[in-house]
């Protein structure tokens, strides 16, 4: 009787432990399937939150080819088109700084209607760290007489972009001439902004 008592509780316990070793194993592995997620996830927002560049469209709706003028590149590297034909696009990429991201302004030169000289200036700044939203994505654009706008500085146009969201528009209504400007996140490389500015007449 006392052998058949003892048996059976060591089977119980042996039951018990096995018990005990595939709870912990499971425990175990749950936890660490939860840290493989929780990094995955800061993989995925760091990567979004981190910008390398942009990806530049301009496009020309005037009557008129605009001409490059002159440039300022704050952040990054960016080479922009000598000359942009009537109804047609200047593209381009640009590399931005690792810890500032891209960053630049530039002012082309045409003409209105009446072949008056005028001139726009397109500007934008893609931070390379856009997490919380601190450092969002702005863009800035003017035009008018070719006269008013060679008097504005590079310095002044930093100013105005860093005051500026991701959409700005301008129209000089002496000059009927018009200019619009925005940037957002590329939906097939968050590490790319897009930068669109279109030239045109009123």
């Amino acid at each position: 009787m006392q052998m058949r008592w003892h048996r059976t509780t060591e089977r119980a316990l042996k039951a018990r432990q096995s018990h005990r070793s595939v709870f912990s194993t499971r425990r175990v592995k749950a936890k660490k399937k939860r840290e493989t997620m929780a990094s995955t996830q800061v993989q995925k927002a760091t990567s979004l939150d981190t910008q390398t560049g942009t990806q530049v469209t301009m496009i020309n709706q005037t009557s008129n080819d605009l001409r490059f003028s002159s440039s300022m590149i704050w952040s990054g590297t960016s080479r922009f088109p000598p000359i942009i034909k009537p109804n047609t696009s200047g593209m381009f990429n640009t590399t931005g700084n690792v810890n500032s991201g891209s960053s630049a302004a530039a002012i082309y030169y045409g003409k209105n209607s009446q072949g008056l000289p005028c001139a726009w200036v397109f500007a934008w700044d893609a931070p390379a760290d856009t997490e919380t939203g601190q450092n969002p994505n702005k863009v800035y654009a003017t035009t008018g007489a070719r006269s008013v706008i060679d008097n504005l500085t590079f310095d002044q146009i930093q100013t105005f972009l860093s005051k500026s969201s991701a959409y700005s528009h301008d129209i000089d209504f002496v000059y009927r001439t018009k200019v619009e400007a925005q940037i957002s996140t590329n939906e097939e490389n968050a590490e790319v902004a897009n930068v669109v500015g279109t030239f045109s007449l009123i």
